[in-house]
């Protein structure tokens, strides 16, 4: 019954600004700083990504279960006719 009506890419990894860069904590970072940017950050606002993954921080496998952490919790949360923006997902 949902379904993206659009999708937005990047082409990040053969970008020169980002050259397939990746997250990391910065100093006294903690993985809770990764649950807090994984969580709903405004109404029908999600971020993805591997820097919101704490199992699996700065790899694609973080970076994947993100996408699909985010697609549930739009599903979950959102109503028909809702506007929802998913940032990141691998």
């Amino acid at each position: 019954p949902h379904a993206a009506r659009r999708a937005v890419t990047s082409q990040w990894c053969g970008s020169p600004d980002t050259n397939g860069a990746y997250s990391y904590l910065r100093p006294g970072g903690t993985p809770e700083h990764r649950d807090v940017l994984a969580g709903p950050i405004l109404p029908g606002l999600w971020l993805a990504g591997e820097a919101t993954s704490r199992a699996y921080p700065a790899t694609m496998h973080g970076a994947w279960f993100s996408g699909e952490r985010a697609a549930e919790a739009v599903l979950a949360d959102a109503r028909p006719g809702d506007t929802c923006i998913v940032i990141g997902a691998g």
